[in-house]
């Protein structure tokens, strides 16, 4: 099962398209399908599916690739490294059950 993650209506996580972080540097870089989470047997995967791309643990991902996420992993939809960081919104640890979704997404 892929769990999407972007401003689409349709996806299981939705976000705002726009934002404004501590610095007041503003911007609306959310794709409409931004990313997605798919349970493995034995794991999970994020792949990045955007046009300003996902972060994982601080590290971009390539687009269009598969890369292995772990419960308590930080997935930001924005670069954490512009000034006054990610907006809280968009920055998220995932965590998992024994299901096929994220069980929380904590900001």
């Amino acid at each position: 099962t892929l769990y999407v993650m972007g401003r689409d209506s349709a996806c299981d996580h939705t976000t705002v398209d726009s934002w404004t972080n501590s610095t007041g540097i503003s911007g609306s870089r959310v794709s409409g399908k931004h990313c997605g989470v798919r349970r493995l047997e034995g794991g999970a995967v994020v792949e990045d599916t955007s046009s300003g791309g996902t972060w994982l643990n601080g590290s971009k991902l390539e687009k269009g690739l598969a890369t292995s996420l772990n419960s308590g992993d930080h997935l930001d939809l924005v670069d954490p490294l512009i000034a006054g960081g990610c907006p809280n919104h968009l920055s998220f640890k995932v965590f998992f059950d024994g299901g096929d979704e994220p069980a929380t997404l904590e900001y």
